[in-house]
């Protein structure tokens, strides 16, 4: 395993030597100087001391270090001016402790077991599916059977109904065709006949015509009362009319006669 030493390690956690191996020696991890050497544990010493120091006394698994570095690079643009342009590059690291790094291997081993068992529910549930499939094809096989017979009467009754009704009507239509024809042969008088029998079916019409009702069974008596008073109206106007057109007749004859 790659190892480092207490500068290098300052150097990431952007500190000073000096105070990286004060905390050290707080975290009950002996280095000597700023060359000694770090091992993982010596980390993981030093980040549960850290978080006794700050209020956490839950370990925890992994710790993440965020380095920043920012340089500067000359660029030209499109029109061939100097240009100086910051890049920042951020690099994270995350330290895993080894007691925590064999859990996932026990999550491995069970996500390895259960896809077997996934495998075996439907080999399972394949051998049940033939034996559904031969119940469903033994189901069908009596209706099957037994829709011919009751179709059957249906289509022998329906040819019986129609043949009486097509007879009706060819012994109905047979004597208006022969009637017609023999009354030609005899003398003129005959068609005056046969249009005078044709002709009294027009007076059937008339007679059931009914009678008009009286205003006083279709209307009440205020509404005949109301047609009453508008009739007098109409008469007063009319007549009131005739008198002014007489009065102006008379005037226009007196004015012709005084000229």
């Amino acid at each position: 395993m790659e190892q480092m030493s207490v500068t290098q390690f300052a150097g990431e956690l952007k500190m000073p030597a000096a105070v990286l191996l004060e905390q050290l020696k707080r975290a009950g991890v002996d280095k000597s100087g700023a060359a000694d050497l770090l091992t993982e544990q010596d980390k993981a010493r030093l980040l549960e001391y850290l978080r006794r120091s700050h209020g956490d006394t839950q370990s925890k698994g992994k710790i993440t270090l965020t380095r920043k570095q920012t340089t500067e690079i000359r660029a030209t643009d499109s029109t061939g001016r100097a240009r100086t342009v910051q890049v920042e590059v951020r690099k994270k690291r995350t330290f895993v402790k080894r007691d925590e790094v064999a859990e996932p291997v026990v999550a491995e081993t069970d996500a390895v077991d259960a896809p077997i068992v996934a495998e075996q529910v439907p080999a399972a549930a394949q051998a049940a599916a033939p034996a559904a499939v031969e119940v469903e094809a033994t189901v069908p096989e009596t209706p099957v059977t037994e829709t011919p017979v009751v179709q059957e009467p249906v289509v022998a009754e329906a040819p019986a109904i129609e043949t009486p009704i097509a007879e009706v009507a060819a012994a109905a239509e047979a004597p208006a065709v022969t009637a017609p024809t023999a009354k030609p042969q005899a003398s003129e008088p005959e068609p005056a006949a046969a249009v005078a029998r044709s002709e009294p079916a027009a007076p059937t019409v008339t007679t059931v015509l009914s009678k008009p009702l009286p205003l006083s069974e279709i209307l009440s008596e205020e509404e005949i009362a109301a047609r009453k008073r508008d009739e007098e109206r109409q008469r007063a106007l009319k007549e009131r009319q005739a008198a002014d057109l007489r009065a102006r007749q008379e005037r226009e004859a007196a004015a012709r006669a005084a000229a």
